[in-house]
């Protein structure tokens, strides 16, 4: 919500693996100018927090806001630290993040109140349409604080998101699940799966979901090219056993020892010989072994 909603739009472009949903509420990317934020850190020092509660709380708060909560939130920000209250102010005066907005692909849903005079509609609304992915809602006789003054309507609001998004969460699994299988066969997912402990079950899921269901799904390349690639990387970062594993399943992927002799080839030039003449005598071995499994 307002700034954690800004700090939580800047974790989602710069660590986009770590977040697969998002919901902000009353937020922007780039909230208010220089000029407003100096002028209101200045009128703080001078006056300190209660000189303009009352003008911070009215762009606070809906008009048909129950006055229990606009007691709560004049004690909060009363009570709020003024050295803590001045340096978020400077902070979201220095924050731009709407260059970046655009990299935020996950599914998000962007809240805001109808009657909010600190991040308006219009301004929230910006946000949802900067945003790929974005689903804009109005929570209706609230301000600021949606959560404060209507929280039935925000929670269902969240709710339905969350249902909606679990089932494309779930469906990204199930085909990721689905071309881990086609590509390392069953046996391999089933000892995977089966050797899975707390330590490392959400990883599993998660290189099921966003390797598989992700890097290896949709898109312009084919299957046997994306495993090329695959190979090609392996072989250039020294991956030696998962460059063994990916070549005995090149059959499932579709792709052929000539394709990765070429690839390999690519390898020696840009990535070094060493690294090309290692993953050479690992497929030879394996192209060995299994011509004298085929005899």
């Amino acid at each position: 919500v307002s700034v954690g909603g800004m700090i939580a739009l800047d974790f989602a472009a710069q660590h986009p693996e770590r977040v697969d949903r998002m919901i902000v509420m009353d937020t922007a990317g780039k909230i208010g100018n220089d000029e407003g934020w100096n002028t209101r850190i200045g009128t703080l020092r001078a006056h300190g927090m209660g000189h303009l509660a009352d003008a911070i709380l009215e762009r606070w708060f809906a008009p048909s806001a129950d006055a229990d909560i606009r007691a709560v939130g004049n004690n909060m920000l009363r009570r709020s630290p003024l050295e803590g209250y001045i340096g978020t102010c400077e902070a979201i005066r220095d924050a731009d993040l709407r260059p970046t907005l655009a990299d935020i692909r996950i599914p998000t849903l962007v809240l805001v109140g109808a009657d909010d005079g600190a991040t308006t509609p219009e301004l929230v609304a910006g946000l949802a349409a900067a945003l790929p992915n974005a689903r804009f809602e109005k929570i209706a006789n609230a301000g600021h604080l949606p959560g404060w003054e209507q929280p039935e309507a925000t929670a269902n609001a969240i709710k339905r998101f969350l249902k909606e998004t679990e089932a494309a969460a779930k469906s990204r699994y199930d085909i990721g699940m689905g071309i881990r299988r086609q590509i390392l066969g069953d046996a391999h997912v089933d000892r995977s799966t089966a050797n899975a402990t707390d330590f490392d079950a959400d990883f599993q899921r998660f290189i099921t979901e966003f390797a598989w269901g992700t890097a290896w799904n949709g898109g312009t390349l084919d299957k046997p090219t994306r495993h090329i690639i695959t190979l090609a990387l392996l072989a250039a970062l020294g991956k030696e056993h998962e460059f063994a594993m990916h070549v005995r399943v090149m059959q499932n992927a579709g792709s052929t020892p000539a394709q990765l002799k070429e690839a390999l080839h690519q390898v020696a030039i840009y990535a070094g010989v060493p690294a090309a003449n290692t993953a050479i005598g690992i497929a030879k071995k394996i192209f060995a072994e299994e011509t004298e499994t085929a005899h």
